[in-house]
């Protein structure tokens, strides 16, 4: 199956990578492999997740924090609308989702 990272998604990422290029240099570029890796299994396992709403959810856990991919799945691809970092705090992360939700 493909998959499809929508630029909101991309922006996710690119936001989180910079955030830990902050922290330590080489760290963004870590975590953007690592992230776009996850993401990438999509593949084989789009539609096994929890759905959420409109979307499923793939709750990613390893070396940095535990992030969520929200994504829909298709006949032909999964497309990954969100990637929502955990190291956001609580309230921010409940307003997005929220948000994502009602249709972002």
């Amino acid at each position: 199956m493909r998959v499809i990272i929508l630029p909101e998604a991309e922006g996710d990422i690119d936001e989180t990578a910079a955030f830990y290029e902050e922290q330590e240099p080489g760290l963004g570029t870590e975590v953007y492999r690592f992230r776009r890796g996850e993401i990438d299994t999509l593949s084989t396992t789009a539609g096994i997740h929890r759905k959420r709403g409109r979307f499923r959810a793939m709750v990613v856990l390893g070396r940095f924090p535990y992030f969520i991919v929200m994504y829909r799945k298709s006949e032909q691809a999964a497309e990954v609308c969100a990637v929502i970092d955990a190291r956001r705090d609580l309230e921010w992360n409940a307003q997005w989702n929220a948000q994502l939700l009602t249709g972002r």
